[in-house]
């Protein structure tokens, strides 16, 4: 009986990938009385898997996504594997963790699986660029084609193949069939091998009778497609000249040479594998002395007296002679071998993050930045689009299709002039008004990339609407393979060759209409919809509809103002974009268009420049500092067993550096014994069950996973609805630069830990600094809890594991301390906080040991980032102006030495004027500067494919995971892919234990108002505070200082505060407040991924909210047009709708509205 309903089944193939991307559309039948619903919605699922798998075969690589429309997390993706290791379970997990993200009835909606396959050749497929066998053969240098019209190829080819082996004067005409000399011989061979050629040609059977014939040659007959790895006949004479073949579909081919048919520049006949590096590819049958093949027996020993290496004999030693002898050479010390013309120091290595040699157990730091910003030969291209929205898609969707591309140029000549102009640039603003704007635009840039050093083009929300139109240009209209950045299907930067593709709202995050004020820069009127008001926020919508009416009788002429209003956007966004640079390049000497693609990096490049000391940030290796020597987990886990199963100790990348044996390292080895462990894995020594293709590609070297730290913000409502009584007001704070206060001020860790594991671990944390992995059992009684962990996908406060896991709203039933306890990593602060609490130490697992630099107020030294905190304050400062209060000279030197005393920053008297461009600058720089510290290391990848040869070589790649492949069109692939954890590269510019210091010490300082607040709080955010304030009880003092509390309803009013406050969950919080300014009620409402327009804001608003937590009610629907991109690279506008609903899952709620944290002791139900 089938489970689901198919409601759409598509299919999608493109024949030159071998790939069929299908979509199945289906609901789950409603489930029947008696049946588990858990087990009906698994096996409906399985069913519709086993039906969108049909006819695969085991070698085909397969991927599969799930999603539904009114999922808010997205589609879930299961990365590309052989169908043979396909399992429900692993389809299930994926589809099981969506789901668990979301909210939406499994049962009522409708869901989409998507199953993406791939037909591998028998081989890698590596250089197949061609359509077809024949066309591939005839270009090839390296192979003969055999045209004949009659069955006899295969003695035609063989005859060939003779006369090329034996070099045969009449090769010539042999090959060329002159005279029908080529059919005359293959007849005469058929005949005295007595072969017998049947009409649909030879087979295995005749191969083997030729081979007896023909004694004095060996026949090898490759299979096409296979790269010289599938060999389907091979003769027995060993030691004579081989017949090189090529077999596809019935028709045999001579090879002439191995290593052009095969595209590789060495090819190994006894493994029958194609390789680049002579010295890299090692096999029985080539010589691991002078790597000739066949390997040489074993004789006596010859040694080499110029490059001191060890030879199987005199031919050996005679076969190095002609090529290696002068390449390497080996250290008659350390026995490495190596280079012959490079300099070698026994016990170093080249390292890329230090970019010197260094000792090979050195480790890592954060090197200082010595470049500065160059400005010869640069283009900047500054542009934006405007589109038509005529064509409707199948889906209902409306395609956008530009129609006017306006930008404007500036070159280093032009840069800091107002010429229209330029003699090096030529015409600065350009408008293109026609029917095929991007191509023309293209054309363009293409161009000036041939003029430039470096041609850099911005565009405002370019990422997902402007460049998204470049990049699907570049997909359909052109050969060119950008490299890409992305974030999903928003492009972070797109580069080709020396043009770099930036989105300016990844350096300043404002609206093109607030750049002005930001940077300090100044036929009647259609029918009132075309303008969509109800889609504004509503005091823009107010401000829109006053100047409708006074202007609605005015003519308008459409394509002229389009124009205009184009051309202002570009001029702003130029104006902001050059004041920002050269704001940036005066203050921390950096570009950040040429140099960095965001605000982060940028912001990490003025502190490795201007900064930064030497030997101060360590870069953690890669799987941290036991596992510096690249070991898998595995191996360790055998290691460890062999250890206790011997009762030895053993010396291994879990404890300490690996031992070296006779200059070689080793997985582990114990001294007492001398015995050496090696544990050959599946990863390294290339596991024939785990990687059949690929055996022998060059690898890099691997990370194992670091020790994971806690480096998160937090948020939560702590009651849904409350109303200020008579006597008490609520109110909500907000601390003043949260994140700059703590970097100027906080605890950083420097240089690299000492490491403590299990039993070596301190008894006591008191004096220790830095990480702890430990099991730690909080108490019982506790309202805020301190220490997060990462569950159900959330990060979560909770005081029993268990009951947080299954968001258990009853009582607490769990009393072991297995069931409560959590296990994780955190800063040692916070832990030192919680046993401070009442929380209990169970067990610790490992300790990073740090010391500390802090900025000391005493003696004004110290501080890791203090000095760069110090320069931007001041310039924030500064570019704000003088304060009102201020107004003679003796106020405001009274006012710099104020300052001066609070922050330790001195201001400069002439500086103060007010800047509102440098001040979003510095404020930018101060609050985005330590994000790039706790960068993801493996990031996603996008690849542009255009011939299957590099698609089939990246299914086949055992050091990367290809996660999904999207199909352009015929000819052009959208791969994304991961590389794997053994495989990826450490950044040198990431330190997350510095990135988990500053996020723990800003959670602490929430914290300290949170532990004197208790149950008033009604809700809290990363910096901010919504509180209960009575009358004789503490209040949460305010000021004006960084990490001072400051009242967010200030600017309504000396006295303003809320009157009624309702959360409809965490970023889900509306209420009622009295703006003393005005003397009026108002009201606010903010839900986190739901834009508020005026039409969301009727549905969606306090009234709503507080109506559905008091009797929960049907959730409510939010229709809007909305500009989306596809995965193609296409923009479209479509209509979508969003449920809100109030959902709070991360603490346990009573009927009161009032909450308290999982497992609290005082949970209560009905």
């Amino acid at each position: 009986m089938e489970k689901f309903l198919v409601v759409k089944d598509y299919m999608k193939t493109v024949r030159r990938y071998n790939l069929t991307a299908r979509t199945v559309e289906f609901k789950i039948k409603p489930v029947p009385k008696g049946e588990e619903p858990v087990n009906w919605v698994r096996d409906a699922i399985n069913q519709v898997i086993e039906a969108g798998t049909q006819n695969l075969q085991p070698e085909d690589q397969v991927s599969f996504s799930f999603c539904s429309k009114d999922f808010k997390r997205g589609d879930g993706w299961l990365k590309f594997r052989a169908a043979r290791d396909v399992t429900y379970d692993d389809v299930w997990k994926v589809i099981s963790d969506i789901y668990q993200s979301n909210s939406s009835g499994l049962n009522t909606e409708t869901f989409c699986l998507g199953v993406t396959s791939v037909k591998m050749p028998t081989g890698r497929g590596r250089g197949r660029d061609y359509n077809s066998y024949n066309e591939e053969c005839a270009k090839r240098k390296g192979i003969i084609s055999i045209n004949n019209k009659d069955n006899m190829c295969l003695p035609r080819a063989l005859v060939v193949a003779i006369a090329f082996a034996t070099k045969d004067p009449e090769m010539v005409k042999i090959r060329k069939d002159t005279g029908k000399i080529q059919r005359d011989k293959a007849i005469e061979l058929t005949k005295n091998a007595a072969v017998t050629i049947p009409a649909a040609g030879c087979g295995i059977p005749e191969l083997q009778q030729f081979q007896r014939h023909l004694t004095g040659f060996k026949i090898v007959v490759y299979t096409y497609g296979t790269k010289g790895r599938d060999v389907s006949f091979k003769g027995t004479e060993e030691e004579a000249p081989s017949l090189n073949l090529l077999y596809h579909e019935g028709h045999y081919n001579v090879v002439t040479s191995l290593t052009s048919a095969f595209l590789c520049r060495y090819y190994c006949e006894t493994c029958h594998i194609p390789y680049d590096h002579k010295e890299r590819h090692r096999c029985g049958g080539t010589c691991p002395s002078c790597q000739h093949s066949p390997a040489c027996s074993l004789a006596t020993n010859v040694t080499c007296d110029n490059c001191k290496r060890s030879f199987r004999g005199q031919t050996c030693y005679n076969n190095h002679l002609q090529s290696l002898c002068q390449k390497i050479r080996r250290c008659e010390e350390c026995f490495k071998v190596v280079q012959s013309d490079r300099k070698h120091t026994c016990g170093e290595i080249y390292c890329k993050i230090c970019r010197k040699h260094v000792p090979a157990a050195h480790l890592c730091y954060m090197q200082p930045d010595a470049g500065k910003p160059k400005a010869e030969d640069l283009l900047f291209c500054f542009y934006d689009l405007e589109t038509r929205q005529e064509k409707q898609m199948e889906d209902g969707s409306y395609l956008h299709e530009p129609n006017l591309c306006v930008f404007k140029q500036c070159c280093d000549t032009c840069l800091n002039t107002k010429n229209q102009i330029c003699k090096k640039c030529g015409v600065r603003l350009q408008v293109l008004r026609c029917n095929d704007p991007i191509s023309r635009f293209m054309e363009f840039i293409l161009g000036q990339r041939k003029i430039f050093k470096q041609v850099v083009v911005i565009a405002h929300n370019g990422q997902a609407f402007d460049h998204q139109f470049m990049l699907n240009y570049i997909l359909t209209a052109t050969d060119l393979k950008p490299e890409l950045i992305m974030r999903g299907t928003k492009i972070i930067m797109m580069s080709l060759g020396n043009v770099k593709f930036l989105d300016s709202l990844n350096y300043f995050p404002l609206s093109l209409s607030k750049l002005p004020q930001a940077f300090g820069l100044g036929a009647p009127l259609p029918p009132v919809e075309y303008y969509d008001p109800d889609n504004m926020k509503e005091d823009d919508r107010i401000k829109f509809l006053e100047w409708y009416e006074q202007n609605k009788a005015n003519t308008f002429d459409m394509q002229k103002d389009l124009v205009a209003y184009c051309i202002s956007d570009v001029e702003i966004l130029t104006a902001a974009c050059l004041k920002f640079r050269q704001q940036m390049i005066e203050t921390g000497n950096v570009c950040p268009f040429t140099e960095a693609c965001t605000i982060a990096s940028t912001c990490n490049k003025v502190y490795r420049r201007n900064f930064l000391q030497p030997n101060t940030i360590g870069i953690i290796p890669k799987g941290g500092y036991r596992w510096r020597d690249n070991q898998s987990k595995v191996a360790i886990q055998w290691l460890v067993w062999m250890e206790k199963e011997q009762n030895i100790n053993i010396v291994c990348a879990a404890k300490q550096q690996e031992a070296r044996v006779a200059g070689v390292k080793v997985d582990g080895y114990c001294a007492e014994t001398n015995q050496v462990f090696e544990f050959h894995g599946c990863y390294y020594h290339g596991c024939p069950a785990c990687f059949k293709n690929g055996r022998d590609e060059p690898l890099r070297d691997d990370p194992t996973q670091t020790l994971n730290t806690s480096q998160y913000s937090a948020e939560s409502e702590r009651r849904l609805l409350r109303r200020s009584p008579k006597g008490r007001k609520i109110k909500y704070v907000d601390v003043c630069s949260l994140y700059p206060w703590v970097c100027k001020y906080g605890k950083f860790p420097t240089g690299h830990p000492k490491v403590y594991v299990g039993e070596e671990c301190p008894p006591a944390i008191n004096n220790v600094e830095g990480l702890i992995k430990c099991k730690i059992l909080p108490p019982q009684n506790l309202y805020h809890p301190i220490l997060p962990t990462k569950m159900n996908n959330k990060l979560m406060f909770v005081l029993c594991r268990t009951c947080g896991e299954k968001m258990n709203q009853g009582k607490c039933p769990h009393h072991t301390e297995e069931e409560r306890a959590l296990t994780g990593t955190w800063v040692i602060d916070e832990v030192k906080k919680a046993l401070e609490m009442g929380y209990r130490m169970l067990k610790v697992h490992e300790v990073w040991s740090y010391e500390i630099d802090q900025f000391d107020k005493a003696t004004k030294k110290g501080g890791l980032f203090t000095a760069m905190m110090n320069r931007f304050v001041a310039v924030k400062q500064q570019a704000s102006g003088w304060p009102q209060h201020c107004r003679m000279d003796e106020e405001k030197n009274r006012y710099i030495e104020e300052f001066l005393e609070r922050e330790d920053v001195k201001l400069e008297f002439a500086e103060i004027v007010e800047n509102p461009g440098l001040r979003s600058l510095a404020k930018l720089i101060l609050n985005s500067f330590w994000g790039k510290l706790g960068q993801r290391e493996n990031q996603p990848k996008t690849a542009i494919v255009r011939t299957p040869a590099e698609f089939f070589n990246m299914l086949s790649n055992p050091a990367i995971c290809v996660t999904a492949a999207l199909p352009v069109n015929e000819d052009v692939l959208i791969v994304n892919y991961e590389h794997r954890d053994e495989t990826y590269d450490p950044l040198t510019t990431v330190n997350v234990t510095i990135a988990a210091y500053v996020t723990t010490q800003a959670r602490l300082k929430l914290y300290s108002y949170l532990e004197k607040l208790g149950d008033r709080v009604l809700y809290y955010d990363t910096d901010s505070v919504i509180y209960v304030s009575r009358e004789g009880e503490w209040d949460v003092p305010t000021g004006s200082c960084l990490g001072e509390m400051t009242d967010e309803l200030e600017g309504y009013g000396a006295g303003s505060h809320i009157k009624e406050f309702v959360s409809g969950g965490p970023k889900n919080y509306a209420y009622k407040f009295f703006a003393a300014k005005d003397n009026e009620e108002k009201l606010t409402c903010k839900v986190k991924g739901i834009s508020l327009n005026y039409a969301a804001s009727q549905l969606v608003n306090f009234d709503t909210i507080k109506e559905m937590i008091l009797s929960p009610t049907e959730p409510v629907y939010i229709t809007s047009k909305n500009i989306r991109r596809t995965k193609e690279h296409e923009v479209v506008t479509r209509e979508e709708t969003k449920i809100y609903k109030p959902l709070s899952t991360k603490r346990c709620f009573l009927d009161d509205h009032s909450s308290y944290p999982y497992g609290h002791k005082r949970c209560r139900t009905e």
